[in-house]
C-alpha cells in the first residue's frame, strides 16, 4: 500500500483549516491509501495560537482568559481526533525531513498554504522544499493575497520544480504560477472530496451568522432576522450586540449548525463552501483579502448572484437568501467535484 504524508494547516483555531485537512486525509484512506497528517506546527503558529489566551490573562480579564482556554482545547482536542494525530508536534524543518522519510508520496495543500505574507512567514515544509526522495503533488493550494517579490518567486521556482503535479485552489495562484513557469491545474477544496460526518441537535428555525463582521454588517443582519421571522445563531463567532446568539462550537458541530441552518450569511470562505455542499441557501461578504479565493469558487459553482454588495441593505440580503438552488448546480457540482476526485488520485498514482 502507497503511504501518504499531508502537510497542511491542521492544528489552528479556525474551522475550515481542521476540517480541510480531516477531509483530504479521509479521501486518501478511502481511496485505499495509507494516508497521514504530518504533525508539523511550526514555532510561529505555537505563538500566536497561545498568545490569544495569554492576552486578556495580562489585561486581568479572567472570563475572556477561560473563554480563550476553552476555545484552544476544543481546537486542540479536534485536530488530534479529525485528523488522527498520534505523533509529537514537529517544529522545525529539520525535523519535517526526518519525519518524512519512509513515505513515498508527500502532499501540501489545502487552504491558504503558500499565502506567505501572512503572520507565519515563508515555511520551506508548505512547499515541500525538503529532502525527500518520493513523490512531490499539492492539493488545492493557494496563496491567498499574497503578492510574492523576487525573493519568494525564486522560492516558488525552487520549491515546485521537484514536483510532479501542481493542484491548486484559485485561479489568482495558477495564472502567478504560469508566470514562472511552474504549470497547475484547478481544483476543489479537499471538504467536496469527502464527508467528516456534521454534529447537530434539532433545534427551531435560525438564521446563522459566521465569520468577520463590521458594525455597519452586523446592524442589518439583526434587520434582516426580524424580516425572516428567525432567531440567530452565532456558533464559534461573538459579535457585540448579540452575544446570547453565540454558541462555543467544534469543527464538526460547526458545519452541523450550517448544514441545519435555515439561511446562512458569512465572510468565511468555508462558511461558503459547506453552505453550497448541504445546499443551505446562503449569502457571502467578500472581506478584503479574500475576494480571491472565495470570489473564485463562486463562479466556480454559479453562484455570484449571493455575494453581498456593500453597503447591503436588510432586505436586498434577503432576497439574496431566498434563491433557491437549481438542478443544474447539484450537476455542475458533482462534475467539478469528480475531475478533482481524479486529478489527486492520478498525481498520487498507483
Amino acid at each position: 500500500m502507497k503511504t501518504v504524508g499531508i502537510l497542511t494547516y491542521h492544528d489552528i483555531n479556525n474551522f475550515g483549516a481542521q476540517l480541510q485537512a480531516a477531509s483530504l486525509n479521509k479521501f486518501l484512506r478511502d481511496s485505499g491509501y495509507d494516508s497521514s497528517i504530518i504533525n508539523y506546527t511550526p514555532i510561529r503558529s505555537r505563538v500566536r495560537i497561545y498568545a490569544t489566551c495569554i492576552r486578556p490573562f495580562l489585561r486581568f480579564d479572567l472570563k475572556g482568559f477561560n473563554e480563550q482556554r476553552r476555545k484552544r482545547e476544543v481546537f486542540r482536542r479536534s485536530a488530534v481526533e479529525l485528523g488522527d494525530i498520534s505523533e509529537r508536534p514537529i517544529i522545525t524543518s529539520r525535523g519535517v525531513e526526518k519525519a518524512v522519510r519512509d513515505f513515498d508520496v508527500l502532499v501540501c495543500g489545502s487552504d491558504e498554504l503558500w499565502n506567505f505574507d501572512n503572520y507565519l512567514g515563508y515555511q520551506k515544509p508548505y512547499l515541500l522544499d525538503l529532502k525527500f526522495s518520493g513523490k512531490k503533488i499539492s492539493y488545492a493550494a493557494s496563496m491567498g493575497n499574497c503578492v510574492p517579490d523576487l525573493d519568494l518567486k525564486r522560492g516558488f521556482k525552487r520549491g515546485l520544480q521537484s514536483f510532479s503535479k501542481v493542484l491548486v485552489r484559485d485561479g489568482y495562484t495558477s495564472k502567478f504560477l504560469e508566470s514562472i513557469g511552474v504549470p497547475s491545474e484547478v481544483v476543489v477544496d479537499p471538504t467536496y472530496l469527502s464527508d467528516v460526518q456534521p454534529v447537530y441537535k434539532e433545534t427551531e428555525p435560525y438564521l446563522m451568522v459566521s465569520g468577520a463582521l463590521n458594525y455597519c454588517q452586523i446592524r442589518e443582519i439583526i434587520k434582516l432576522s426580524k424580516i425572516l421571522g428567525l432567531r440567530i445563531l452565532t456558533p464559534g463567532y461573538k459579535y457585540e450586540g448579540f452575544e446570547d446568539s453565540f454558541i462555543e462550537a467544534s469543527p464538526q458541530q460547526w458545519i452541523g449548525y450550517i448544514k441545519n441552518a435555515a439561511f446562512h450569511v458569512t465572510s468565511l470562505f468555508h462558511g461558503a463552501a459547506f453552505s453550497m455542499k448541504y445546499q443551505t441557501k446562503f449569502a457571502v461578504y467578500l472581506t478584503p483579502g479574500k475576494e480571491n479565493k472565495i470570489g473564485f469558487m463562486m463562479e466556480l459553482f454559479n453562484q455570484t448572484h449571493r455575494v453581498i454588495e456593500l453597503p447591503a441593505l436588510a432586505n436586498q440580503i434577503a432576497d439574496l437568501l431566498e434563491e433557491d438552488f437549481s438542478d443544474q448546480f447539484s450537476e455542475n457540482m458533482q462534475r467539478v467535484i469528480e475531475r478533482s476526485r481524479r486529478l489527486l488520485i492520478d498525481a498520487v498514482g498507483f
